[in-house]
């Protein structure tokens, strides 16, 4: 009596893996290769330039010699006002310790 051959079958739940991971390899390819894709510099099209960098002038200085530096002062603060400032700081620093 010869042995029966039965056909051979991928039960469904294999057959189901293999399909999901090869639904997430692609995803994968297709994440990197965005990646790839945005890591790039763009290409900007334009005119050449006519003259090597090496021609750009120089560059200078265009205070006259008779100019004077503008000065500001400040006026100064109340104790008052350096308190509530510094209050409303601790108080901010405690909040965000407590987050």
């Amino acid at each position: 009596m010869a042995a029966r051959l039965r056909p051979t079958v991928a039960h469904p739940t294999f057959v189901h893996t293999m399909i999901l991971r090869l639904v997430r390899q692609a995803a994968m390819v297709a994440v990197f290769g965005a990646c790839a894709a945005m890591a790039q510099l763009p290409v900007v099209p334009g005119e050449r330039a006519l003259a090597p960098k090496s021609v750009a002038p120089a560059a200078q200085l265009r205070l006259g010699a008779n100019a004077t530096l503008a000065r500001v002062e400040l006026s100064l603060i109340a104790d008052s006002e350096i308190a509530k400032v510094r209050a409303a700081n601790l108080r901010n620093y405690n909040y965000q310790k407590r987050l």
